[in-house]
């Protein structure tokens, strides 16, 4: 994935806080270490270089969203048990699939 897609991804999942761009720009501008024009600068595909220690710490905090996102998953799950809903068949197979999909990527990835 390159920073653009990286940025990107990383600031639509900062808005589905109730953030406006803006404000979700800055908010991970701040955890990143950079400013927001520098990923305003990323998403716009206006820079020509872009630092190693810049693509290492948006790499990081991609891996850390989807962290979150498997957790929140997990949680919503609970939540179905819990109140005895039940879950579709299909669709479990189909998380199934995905994740044997995601354990091929991560094993390719660590060759």
């Amino acid at each position: 994935m390159n920073a653009t897609a990286i940025v990107e991804r990383l600031e639509c999942a900062e808005m589905r806080t109730g953030s406006a761009l803006p404000v979700a720009r800055a908010s991970l501008a701040r955890r990143l270490g950079v400013s927001p024009g520098t990923l305003e600068s990323i998403r716009r595909g206006r820079v020509k270089r872009l630092a190693h220690d810049v693509f290492v710490a948006l790499q990081r905090a991609l891996e850390h969203q989807l962290e979150r996102e498997i957790e929140a998953a997990k949680h919503e799950l609970a939540i179905l048990r819990a109140t005895g809903a039940r879950v579709d068949a299909a669709a479990v197979a189909e998380v199934d699939e995905a994740l044997a999909r995601a354990r091929e990527i991560i094993l390719e990835a660590r060759q």
